[in-house]
């Protein structure tokens, strides 16, 4: 298992051993000492993302919402919701059944200690997003309603309220023209 953990992370299309990846595929082969070694260096993409992560999410409303919530990077509940209830997902099932897993991390807190804003762990989500991007009838994105339901968040809720989070977000999905007319407008506010 050891001399597969290592193979797999130093395969020929990298350059580098990731110490994040190791620590990964170390963590899992810990936790898992039954993992078939010649599965895991054989096997194609990233098995870590496909097998580790995505086989073993809890519930629906959980896998469906990953193309949002993997987009989104960091969020609260009403950045992920429009797009969660346009899709038929129950925000809260979705945004809770997220911060019970080890690859997300609440970042802030409301005031009955729930978890307010949370994080896909930064490493670990560019390969969330190329397998999801790669299984597109699966785990279907719609990145300009998205950036469209954040434009609508940052021009209506009040300044006090509104989460630093969706403003970043909006600014990296909106197209340029648009990203300064929203930026103009919060200016003005």
């Amino acid at each position: 298992l050891r001399a597969a953990v290592l193979a797999r992370c130093t395969l020929s299309y990298r350059r580098d051993v990731n110490p994040y990846d190791l620590a990964c595929y170390c963590d899992w082969a810990l936790a898992e000492p039954d993992l078939d070694p010649d599965a895991l260096r054989d096997a194609p993409g990233d098995p870590y993302v496909e097998q580790r992560i995505l086989a073993r999410l809890p519930d629906a409303e959980v896998r469906d919402c990953l193309p949002v919530a993997v987009e989104l990077g960091r969020f609260d509940r009403s950045m992920i919701g429009p797009a969660l209830r346009r899709r038929g997902i129950d925000v809260d099932a979705a945004f809770s059944g997220l911060v019970g897993q080890e690859w997300v991390s609440a970042v802030t807190f409301n005031r009955d200690g729930r978890p307010a804003v949370v994080e896909i762990d930064p490493q670990l989500r560019p390969r969330l997003q190329a397998v999801l991007a790669g299984r597109p009838d699966r785990y279907p994105r719609d990145v300009d309603a998205l950036a469209a339901d954040l434009r609508a968040l940052v021009e209506t809720v009040p300044l006090p309220e509104l989460p630093v989070e969706a403003v970043e977000a909006a600014l990296r999905l909106l197209p340029v023209a648009d990203g300064g007319v929203m930026w103009a407008r919060l200016e003005e506010r």
